[in-house]
């Protein structure tokens, strides 16, 4: 989508979930050209709180193991109705119990996706993702361990993983409803959970969906409501001018999982166009 920014925007969000979670991002994403757009953010996830042991079960205090993950992507729109793009995208994490110990960084990701306007109220766009520089294009990454000075006992060592493939399609429907405007999205996820080029064993894979609606009740005003693999999610968004009139978006969510029985209210986000 970023070859159909019409401003530079400048995007923040943070959220504080039950069991000590917590999250946020950074973005900013401008059109070059008319047909080339660029957008560069930071990801960031993690836990507080969280009770560390050493080798032998004994309390070492607290951690706060975090993940930050970034990435740099450019987007070329190629007719009125189609669009590509490419993102570079890096990770990095840190359990926080000293010593290295689960660190994990990793470079050369690739994301690459193409968009598509069939009508001005239908688009699709379908993204691969976490495709790596190798002959099997596999997001392989190595997680670190040391155990010295850190009271879990003296080794070091290694660990292999990867991010599983991840192919995203997704649709979007906007229509008028009862004098409204609405807003209507899905997308279905496949993870492939082998490190190979491609499987297609039905063990090696596995799915997840998401939908969501969106009302505009009043000028600069929207409801939301949204499902993410079973977890309910009930927010709004609302736009005021700022500074010779620049508009800023802000949005809440309020987040139901496990069941509807955790919720989290502490979501929101904040969306500067300049």
């Amino acid at each position: 989508l970023l070859p159909f920014q019409k401003k530079p925007t400048l995007g923040f969000g943070t959220e504080v979930r039950s069991l000590d979670r917590n999250g946020g991002y950074v973005s900013f994403q401008e059109r070059l050209t008319g047909n080339l757009g660029i957008g560069i953010g930071v990801i960031n996830r993690g836990d507080f709180n969280v009770p560390a042991y050493d080798g032998d079960e004994n309390s070492i205090g607290t951690a706060r193991p975090q993940a930050f993950g970034s990435y740099v992507g450019v987007g070329l729109r190629t007719s009125r109705q189609n669009a590509f793009g490419v993102t570079l995208q890096w990770y990095t994490s840190n359990l926080d119990v000293g010593g290295g110990v689960g660190n994990v960084n990793f470079v050369g990701g690739v994301n690459l996706g193409w968009y598509r306007r069939f009508a001005d109220s239908l688009s699709v766009g379908v993204v691969i993702r976490n495709l790596g520089f190798n002959e099997r294009l596999s997001a392989d990454f190595s997680q670190t361990v040391l155990g010295d000075d850190n009271g879990i006992g003296g080794f070091e060592g290694s660990n292999e993983d990867f991010f599983p493939k991840t192919v995203v399609v997704a649709g979007e429907w906007r229509k008028t409803l009862f004098h409204f405007p609405w807003i209507f999205a899905a997308e279905i996820m496949d993870y492939q959970l082998k490190s190979s080029l491609f499987t297609p064993n039905p063990a090696f894979h596995t799915q997840a969906m998401r939908v969501g609606v969106e009302c505009g009740i009043a000028e600069g005003t929207q409801l939301r409501l949204g499902s993410d693999r079973g977890d309910l999610s009930f927010g709004f968004g609302y736009a005021f001018p700022w500074h010779r009139r620049r508009p800023v978006q802000f949005d809440y969510a309020l987040l139901l999982e496990r069941g509807w029985t955790t919720f989290n209210p502490y979501a929101v986000g904040l969306k500067i166009l300049f």
